[in-house]
């Protein structure tokens, strides 16, 4: 009876593995596994390198990095997948990079004529001089975006992992090899933006395989029908983007400015660490659901019970691995980073009820794109900004306690990832 259940149970998984959509996202979780066990491996080393300090200002050019990305395309990149024809794809990549030079030309003309202004109200001297990066990012960012949609459209997700598998590699061995002749910031900043580029370039190269079915007759016009049809993402999706990326890095910014950078470089650590399973699971299913879930609304078939399948196995999946963070992280941190990282690990235990949510919610960001509810994200976003700036600023400034100020904004956090869950339920039943 036992071998008989062994073997029903085999049979199923077998059929089970063999689903498109579960080799898909096993493909790419692999590949960000391997990324990430590679990450993993050379942390050590390069925490002991570099020192919370050099994290630190990493962290908070990061957080300026994860504001200017959404303005460098306008998140046009966003509708690749969308449009039926290969055609109309292709004159949104087009479209996307004209975007991105001329919003680079735009901030490198701000920096001009305004870099003393940018650089106090930024406060922390010591990332002043990588604000002329930043036209530099808008493009390379710009450009990552365009080929990782294109290849997401494609589902030529074998060489999305592949590519994060040597993305992990070049840049961590970068920064480890770089550290060993100068453990400065600017190593760290330096590799960070030039990985912005290899990334872009590997997923080009890997693009050239996979050509549009057609292309444009007339780009001009071609992109003028694009740019007005897709007018939703500059107007709401772009700005709901860029209050995402500014209440994500109020963190930073906010522990740096209050506390010093030290405990800006334990914030930044933390939350790039237990971001793995995240990154791992979650932006895997992401993926691999959002070609999926545009060909079912497309097709005109039911999108709830798709989309509660989804949220479903991310919280069964979640909810061990964010427990277990919460629980060890503090005694983690120690062992692998070294003593002076524990307060990072405490850190990360504080974090960890909003990632879970973050987790299991990751199908509702494409969806938002598939479901037209631009301006109701632009909404949630609104609101999850003013929540975690309220709670960042009793954590930091009323109580002044470091530890309350990542526990609330931890709490805040939850809550918005919490409503959008609800509003795309809504949106995809209706």
């Amino acid at each position: 009876m036992l071998a008989l259940r062994m073997t029903a149970l085999g049979s199923t998984f077998s059929s089970f593995s063999r689903h498109p959509f579960v080799r898909n996202v096993m493909a790419v979780a692999g590949g960000t596994a391997a990324a990430q066990a590679i990450t993993m491996a050379f942390a050590p080393i390069i925490t002991r390198l570099y020192g919370p300090e050099a994290f630190g200002v990493q962290g908070t050019f990061l957080s300026l990095v994860s504001i200017v990305t959404p303005l460098s395309a306008l998140a046009y990149p966003i509708a690749i997948v969308l449009p039926r024809s290969d055609a109309d794809a292709q004159a949104l990549k087009w479209l996307s990079m004209l975007v991105a030079c001329a919003v680079a030309t735009i901030v490198l003309l701000g920096l001009l004529l305004a870099f003393d202004v940018a650089a106090g109200i930024l406060g922390d001297q010591s990332v002043a001089p990588f604000l002329w990066l930043l036209p530099i990012v808008v493009i390379l960012a710009a450009w990552q975006q365009v080929t990782q949609q294109w290849l997401i459209r494609k589902e030529t997700f074998k060489s999305l992992a592949r590519i994060a598998v040597i993305q992990a590699f070049v840049v961590n061995s970068a920064r480890a090899g770089l550290g060993l002749m100068s453990a400065t910031a600017t190593m760290l900043v330096a590799v960070t933006t030039l990985g912005f580029g290899l990334h872009g370039a590997m997923q080009w190269w890997a693009g050239r395989r996979c050509p549009p079915d057609e292309i444009p007759q007339e780009k001009a016009k071609a992109l003028r029908e694009q740019a007005k049809q897709h007018r939703d993402f500059p107007l709401f999706r772009a700005p709901e983007m860029i209050l995402s990326a500014i209440s994500e890095s109020l963190p930073v910014l906010v522990l740096a400015a209050a506390f010093g950078p030290a405990e800006a470089g334990f914030y930044a650590l933390a939350r790039s660490i237990v971001h793995l399973p995240l990154d791992l699971i979650g932006q895997s299913v992401a993926n691999v659901f959002y070609p999926k879930f545009n060909a079912y609304a497309l097709a005109g078939r039911p999108l709830l019970p798709l989309l509660f399948k989804a949220l479903g196995i991310l919280s069964a999946i979640g909810l061990p691995a964010f427990v277990l963070i919460a629980a060890i992280s503090p005694w983690l941190f120690s062992l692998v980073f070294g003593a002076e990282w524990q307060r990072a690990g405490v850190y990360a235990s504080l974090l960890s009820i909003w990632l879970f949510v973050k987790f299991t919610n990751r199908p509702c960001i494409g969806a938002t794109s598939v479901l037209s509810m631009q301006r109701l994200f632009l909404f949630q976003g609104i609101i999850a900004l003013v929540i975690r700036a309220v709670a960042l600023w009793i954590g930091g400034y009323l109580l002044a306690d470091d530890l309350w100020t990542v526990g609330l904004f931890g709490v805040a956090s939850a809550f918005a990832a919490a409503f959008l869950i609800a509003l795309v339920a809504w949106r995809a039943r209706n």
